[in-house]
């Protein structure tokens, strides 16, 4: 029964160490997922990350000029983190901006909420 055992676990290990091979295309349907969609700021310059995990190529584009994303791509899937460098808003209203995340077909929307001057 041991031999049974042993013989069976060895064969899944086996299938899981050939199932990641880098030669494999991406796996399964697209995939974006931050860890946060929302967050808001102080009304002076600055800078905040925000983490992604996609399995595909992915873009990261800010809707207003306002807002600058570093690195706004990546060609490898993983984890990533992406700062997002605003500028101080001058007015003494509060505004906002919406950043798209998109790897392959799925895109993810983050707000970025700046107080008001």
């Amino acid at each position: 029964m041991k031999t049974l055992t042993k013989g069976l676990l060895s064969l899944l290990c086996m299938a899981a160490m050939t199932a990641c091979s880098e030669d494999d295309p991406a796996p399964g349907p697209d995939s974006m997922h931050l860890y946060t969609t929302e967050s808001t700021v102080d009304a002076t310059e600055g800078q905040i990350g925000v983490t992604i995990i996609t399995n595909r190529s992915w873009t990261a584009e800010p809707q207003a000029d306002w807002v600058k994303a570093t690195p706004s791509s990546g060609t490898e899937k993983g984890i990533h983190e992406v700062v997002l460098s605003y500028e101080a808003n001058p007015d003494n209203t509060p505004r906002s901006c919406k950043v798209l995340f998109s790897g392959g077909s799925y895109t993810v929307t983050y707000t970025l909420n700046q107080k008001a001057n």
